[in-house]
């Protein structure tokens, strides 16, 4: 039913083609909101966009038809995905705020010198 759907949906003219429900992001919502004080508006909006990979029929199928997984393992590896998404979007704004206290001189001499060092914090 699921693919069907899927090519009802793509194969008709955008004016044409039935609503598709964006059950997933009332999911991914208030996950990414929770993380507020860590991301800035357009990283949230971002992750947001790119947990919805990680769920729903496309990322199934994908998994399954093209990846060979059976249900236990395209669950796994959606989760797997979803977290290190998380955890990139959270590296990439810890790296953005030191060094904007960096150029501010509010980084500590610890992280100065660790920067300095690996190029990273």
């Amino acid at each position: 039913m699921e693919r069907s759907f899927m090519s009802a949906w793509l194969d008709n003219a955008p004016q044409a083609r039935p609503p598709r429900p964006a059950r997933r992001m009332q999911y991914i919502a208030p996950i990414v909101e929770a993380l507020k004080d860590q991301l800035p508006s357009a990283a949230r909006k971002r992750l947001a966009a790119a947990l919805a990979l990680t769920m729903g029929t496309e990322a199934a199928l994908s998994l399954h038809d093209v990846a060979g997984t059976d249900t236990e393992q395209s669950l796994a590896v959606s989760a797997w995905a979803a977290q290190a998404l998380v955890r990139q979007a959270l590296a990439e704004a810890s790296d953005a705020r030191e060094a904007r206290e960096e150029r501010e001189g509010r980084g500590t001499p610890e992280k100065r010198s660790r920067r300095g060092a690996t190029g990273h914090a």
